[in-house]
């Protein structure tokens, strides 16, 4: 066999070779990303179930807490002295520890101040929230009953909250 001759064969079979290579490493990767992206897909799936189960419990310690508001009390001239009576500050307490997610709970006024709170320190002047997305939310559309606001973060900690109203 010519020299040439053994050249060229080697230099094909080479080639082939390479191309073989790169082909089981294109193959790879693609079934590389495909296990990936269902992988993402089961996370997404789980984070999502986890979010929603998270949020129906605070939605469920909340409708407790609405509930326990006396029909009498749901009158704009009653709603400030119960929301702020020390017995309704204790059930607010109460229930913003019985879930780690809740920060904190607060009742608010049609006027859109903060009348009663769970946050251990006193309100030492007028809190008014009528520029919260909630509040305008849940003032001007009578079908509402409940409200998840965008992420906000609080000025005193710099953590970003969610607030279901």
């Amino acid at each position: 066999m010519p020299a040439s001759l053994f050249i060229i064969l080697s230099v094909v079979l080479a080639a082939a070779v390479i191309v073989g290579a790169v082909l089981l490493l294109v193959r790879g990767h693609t079934d590389d990303l495909a296990r990936a992206e269902g992988d993402l897909a089961n996370l997404a799936l789980t984070l999502q179930e986890r979010t929603d189960g998270i949020l129906q419990s605070i939605e469920g310690v909340l409708r407790d807490l609405v509930d326990r508001i006396p029909q009498a009390s749901l009158r704009a001239s009653e709603f400030d002295g119960f929301a702020g009576s020390q017995a309704t500050k204790a059930v607010l307490v109460g229930a913003s520890c019985s879930l780690p997610q809740i920060v904190r709970i607060d009742l608010v006024n049609a006027r859109g101040r903060l009348v009663g709170t769970s946050n251990p320190r006193p309100m030492s002047d007028p809190i008014y929230l009528t520029g919260a997305s909630y509040y305008q939310a849940l003032s001007t559309d009578p079908s509402l009953t409940s409200y998840l606001s965008e992420p906000m973060r609080i000025r005193t900690t710099g953590k970003k909250v969610l607030s279901l109203a």
